[in-house]
């Protein structure tokens, strides 16, 4: 645990750990503190009108292990506004996060839009080619299939695009899950078959051999329970699904329905999903663990989509989020949430830059009056994409040694906090590449004081990209 001092002209010192402050600042009468509205982008996208747009199907795609191959995406569209054929772009579909996971993809064969690199592998990639109109990369994507051998991680797992168009343009990430279920998977409703808390059906699941991939499904209510998912086999890849999956609460809500309420989720086995709930208040169970959602060793491939994450108490020392630092949980996705009140709406830690938090994909999602945003301590193959930041009283992102991996895009910021980028020491480099963001200004971000730029701290050295930038917030606030 790492902590700074800063400020002693400050009435009161303020300590953050790792990037993120345990102080009580968050204004809850603040009539600003209402979530971000972008009814006008698809999926979260900057509103750039020369950046490529891709779209993918919604909802789940079911699956078993070692099954035949399906088209992922079969309704995907691909749009450029002012570009006739993306000659020299790539097309990149990548399933999972890291290795694949005993996934791989095949798109048509003799394709004309380009080259393909990847086929049978969880990475494919197209180099485009003078061929490559909108209309062709969109019939292609809609042909690429999605199988997973008797190896592969049971539970959800994201298949996603990304295209560039060969002016130096991105389309934002976008992303379909795919779960993976066991020959044996069960669903479970709570308050039918005599099961009252959602803790009697994870503990219902762990007993059945085979359950891998199974779900719970939450109807609205509130549940003042704390649930625990302990590192069983059966319990891999579970889903939690409350009534409002698919209704984002992030930077794109939709209309939701009557919440599914609870306190907190206690995770340590892998591949585990939360979509469509409240996580209200969070629980402190001992130091470091004060949390919505707590991460243990083993709690790797974790999703949270289409939640909501909610303080109206004291941030304390509570996160939205956060996993047990130094373990072996990386590979987290977080998706059309939002994050209100906290310490730290999500926390990722790293024990060191040897041995860092690799592979989290944050996209979408809302951070409304928490002291920080997202703190990362030692990450790698992180993506912060797409997201909303609106009345932070600390920092909107405060990052400790990212590395090169580290890319926060899209995303739009107003002015009540900086980013920050943190070196431990002289021999630390920080990475941070914060291009095409919006920084409350047309001109871009601020070159002194707080509002909003990109701050530096700490003896090593940076080597940060703020350039291009988004002359308009892509989301309506």
């Amino acid at each position: 645990m790492k902590s700074k001092i800063f400020g002693a002209s400050l009435v009161a010192a303020i300590l953050i750990a790792g990037c993120g402050n345990d102080n009580d600042e968050f204004d809850k009468g603040n009539p600003n503190n209402y979530p971000i509205i972008n009814n006008s982008s698809p999926n979260g996208q900057p509103s750039n009108p020369s950046a490529p747009v891709v779209t993918l199907d919604t909802g789940i795609l079911a699956t078993t292990r070692a099954s035949a191959a399906t088209a992922f995406a079969p309704g995907a569209t691909v749009s450029d506004a002012d570009t006739a054929a993306l000659n020299g772009g790539t097309l990149t579909i990548r399933a999972g996060i890291g290795s694949g996971q005993g996934f791989s993809l095949n798109g048509p064969a003799n394709p004309s839009i380009g080259t393909v690199t990847g086929n049978g592998t969880g990475t494919l990639t197209v180099a485009l080619n003078g061929n490559a109109t909108p209309a062709a990369i969109q019939q292609y994507l809609r042909g690429v299939t999605f199988a997973s051998d008797g190896t592969s991680a049971f539970g959800p797992t994201p298949v996603t695009v990304s295209l560039s168009d060969g002016t130096g343009l991105n389309s934002q990430n976008v992303f379909r899950i795919v779960n993976v279920g066991g020959v044996a998977a069960r669903s479970i409703t709570v308050g039918q078959g005599g099961v009252t808390t959602i803790q009697q059906a994870v503990d219902q699941i762990a007993a059945t051999n085979g359950a891998q991939g199974s779900s719970i499904v939450i109807p609205a209510g509130t549940y003042n329970e704390s649930v625990n998912i302990v590192n069983d086999p059966d319990l891999s890849g579970l889903q939690l699904v409350g009534p409002n999956a698919g209704n984002s609460a992030g930077v794109s809500p939709a209309n939701r329905a009557a919440e599914a309420v609870f306190n907190r989720l206690d995770v340590a086995s892998p591949n585990v999903a939360l979509r469509g709930v409240t996580i209200s208040q969070g629980v402190d169970a001992g130091i470091n663990e004060a949390a919505g959602v707590y991460l243990r060793s083993g709690a790797s491939n974790f999703t949270a989509s289409e939640d909501r994450f909610v303080r109206t108490g004291a941030p304390g020392n509570f996160r939205g989020i956060i996993n047990a630092v130094g373990t072996t949980n990386g590979n987290l996705m977080v998706q059309s949430s939002l994050f209100q009140g906290f310490a730290t709406g999500i926390y990722l830690q790293g024990s060191s830059t040897a041995t860092p938090y690799t592979g989290g994909r944050i996209t979408g999602n809302s951070f409304i009056g928490n002291t920080v945003g997202i703190s990362g301590d030692n990450v790698q193959d992180l993506q912060i994409t797409g997201n909303g930041f609106r009345n932070q009283t600390t920092e909107q992102i405060g990052l400790l040694n990212p590395g090169n991996t580290v890319v926060a895009s899209g995303n739009s910021f107003d002015n009540s906090a900086s980013l920050t980028v943190y070196t431990a020491g002289a021999g630390d480099v920080g990475n941070l590449d914060a291009r095409n963001n919006f920084f409350n200004s047309a001109t871009g971000p601020a070159s002194a004081g707080n509002n909003p730029r990109v701050n530096t701290n700490g003896a090593g050295t940076y080597n940060i990209q703020t350039t291009p930038f988004l002359t308009s917030s892509p989301f309506a606030f």
